[in-house]
């Protein structure tokens, strides 16, 4: 009953999609001029604030060693160390 309702005035219905289209077009444009301003002002604030400002340092605290397959194994079989090699 809504379809038929709804069929019978195709220009109405041409308006509401349209209204419909144009607000999601509106938002999406709005959404990526907002993320490329932000980038544009990302990208002045670098450019022009002096190296103290910009620099970071990276830490992080040292690892543990890894071990080995063979040593988590109980009763695994490892081979012999190789011997060292002479000097001539």
């Amino acid at each position: 009953m809504v379809v038929k309702r709804a069929l019978s005035e195709p220009l109405l219905l041409l308006a509401a999609f349209g209204s419909i289209l144009l607000a999601t077009t509106t938002l999406v444009a709005l959404t990526m001029y907002a993320s490329s301003i932000a980038d544009a002002g990302v990208r002045r604030t670098m450019e022009t604030a002096s190296y103290e400002q910009t620099a970071a340092t990276v830490s992080a605290p040292p690892s543990r060693p890894r071990r080995s397959p063979s040593s988590t194994r109980p009763y695994a079989r490892s081979s012999p160390p190789p011997t060292p090699a002479r000097p001539s």
